[in-house]
């Protein structure tokens, strides 16, 4: 998947699927949180965001994979709190493991313990395939130019 950088943030799309390449019947779009600005103060830091939009044509197949792709993949303050509470669950599975294989005794609650092992699965599945199934991501933003990468590199 290579990245393209863009001068002007206007783009005219072919009349393509951008995943496919057959004829587009709709239209789908895909947002990205810029961080724009951020200021340190003595206790805290405080960011400047923007919200980046895109729209592009896609055919009916790949209407409501790319659409929902896409929403699973954006970058934003939630799906990144899902990301950062998925690590902690594979840390404390770890933990989990360590007490039982080496101390020979478990302290978590094996009904936790698989609620850990299944939301972390489920993230990082719904991740990679929400990645792997997104047309047209935003990888970067600024005033003049936008960075995009393409599933379909054609």
């Amino acid at each position: 998947m290579k990245k393209h950088k863009f001068k002007n943030r206007n783009l005219l799309w072919p009349n393509k699927c951008a995943a496919c390449e057959k004829a587009a019947t709709h239209e789908i779009g895909s947002k990205c949180s810029v961080v724009t600005k951020v200021g340190y103060f003595v206790l805290f830091a405080r960011t400047t965001h923007r919200v980046v939009r895109i729209s592009y044509p896609v055919c009916a197949k790949h209407r409501l994979i790319g659409a929902i792709a896409a929403r699973l993949s954006q970058r934003n303050l939630i799906n990144l709190g899902l990301g950062v509470m998925a690590c902690f669950f594979i840390y404390g599975i770890c933990i989990a493991l360590y007490q039982s294989i080496v101390l020979g005794e478990i302290t978590v609650s094996t009904e936790f313990l698989m609620f850990e092992i299944m939301y972390s699965l489920t993230y990082f599945g719904l991740y990679y395939w929400s990645k792997h199934n997104t047309p047209v991501k935003i990888n970067n933003a600024t005033e003049n130019e936008i960075e995009l990468s393409f599933s379909n590199d054609q």
